[in-house]
């Protein structure tokens, strides 16, 4: 037995894993795909003529595996606040643009919803209760609004205000425009604003700054909690400490809720440590949150940044939900020294070089015609 397969130990054990209630199914073929920002500058250069070999031979690959069905490429909430804060528009841009080639674009949910449904689901395995019932939801959306539970796509309206799309894309040529449209829009949210556009959108409130300082924010709590978490550092007992803080500063609010729904109380789940921590890191998103905390957290030196917070937030959600998640060494090592991956069932690619391996031996999707 693998000591991360022995939930009695407290720094690596990880129990079953629930499904988020109330999401479907993926259908593979195709595999989901992560990439982390890196790799999509890099890609970018290699779109352009400049890249490193190993980097345009990825993009021949990738393309490739898009064509034949083996891979499906989705985005983040996160990546797309990476995208936002690069202060160059025309690379920006570049990025927007092959992002929406590669992905669709296609995201996955947001880290509100995944977190409100891995509770619910936590909760049915825990206590046998039952709770809130969701509709059934895709994991993967095609807008960016889907990491905010919305739907998206441009709707049509005539003059009394009622929607008359379905009656507009009955003729192919208007069809062919709103999604043309569509695709545009995408494109131009995660491209951002140009920099001439900028003061005519302050003054209806735009204000990009406050979500970035909330990053830096978060960064700058992780290297404050560094000297504080000596004691528990020496005693082997990190995690331990951050699944209790991820409960009271996470998971709290939605968790009391949902057992107000339940008619039961937060006993329910908080027993003993031992069910706390069994309770927290059985939802994947949680999980693979506490794991990279613990894990840079056990490096007194650690010197915290803004990247490591947005890592944390895309990779809560594409470990669990993708098949392979392309990110850099040192969320990397964290995943797989906590042995994440294999948990989880996720590939973690070590370069360039593997990652075209997995794509290339990936199956396709059969034939319809």
């Amino acid at each position: 037995m693998r000591h991360w397969q022995d939930e009695t130990d407290r720094e690596y054990g990880l129990p079953t894993p629930v499904k988020p209630a109330g999401f479907r199914d993926w259908q593979r073929p195709p595999a989901l795909l992560f990439l982390d920002l890196n790799h999509w500058i890099l890609l970018a250069r290699a779109k352009s003529g400049r890249g490193d070999p190993p980097y345009v031979e990825l993009l021949t690959v990738l393309g490739e595996a898009l064509a034949d069905g083996r891979v499906k490429v989705v985005l983040t909430g996160a990546l797309y606040r990476e995208v936002s804060k690069i202060a160059h528009p025309r690379q920006r841009n570049d990025l927007a643009a092959l992002m929406q080639e590669l992905s669709g674009p296609s995201y996955l949910p947001g880290p509100v919803d995944v977190l409100r449904a891995e509770i619910v689901a936590a909760l049915d395995v825990t206590t046998g209760s039952s709770g809130t019932q969701f509709e059934p939801t895709d994991i993967v959306g095609g807008s960016a609004l889907n990491i905010v539970g919305a739907v998206g796509g441009l709707r049509i309206t005539d003059a009394d205000g009622e929607d008359v799309t379905n009656e507009f894309v009955a003729v192919p040529s208007q069809a062919a425009a709103l999604a043309a449209a569509e695709r545009e829009a995408e494109r131009m949210f995660l491209a951002g604003p140009a920099d001439h556009e900028v003061e005519a959108l302050r003054a209806n409130g735009y204000r990009p700054e406050v979500p970035r300082q909330m990053v830096r924010d978060n960064a700058e709590f992780e290297a404050a909690w560094s000297e504080r978490l000596a004691p528990f550092r020496s005693q082997g007992r990190i995690r331990d400490f951050l699944i209790f803080r991820h409960l009271q500063l996470e998971l709290i609010a939605v968790l009391l809720s949902e057992l107000s729904v339940r008619g039961l109380t937060i006993e329910a789940i908080a027993g003993s440590p031992e069910t706390i921590r069994r309770f927290v890191m059985s939802m994947p998103s949680s999980a693979v949150t506490v794991s990279m905390l613990a894990h840079y957290h056990h490096d007194p030196q650690k010197r915290w940044s803004e990247n490591d917070i947005y890592d944390i937030g895309s990779l809560a959600l594409a470990v669990p939900f993708c098949d392979v998640v392309f990110t850099d060494a040192a969320a990397r090592n964290a995943l797989r020294l906590r042995h994440i991956d294999e948990w989880l069932g996720t590939v973690i690619p070590r370069g360039v070089a593997d990652l075209i391996k997995v794509l290339e031996e990936l199956p396709m999707t059969p034939s319809t015609g």
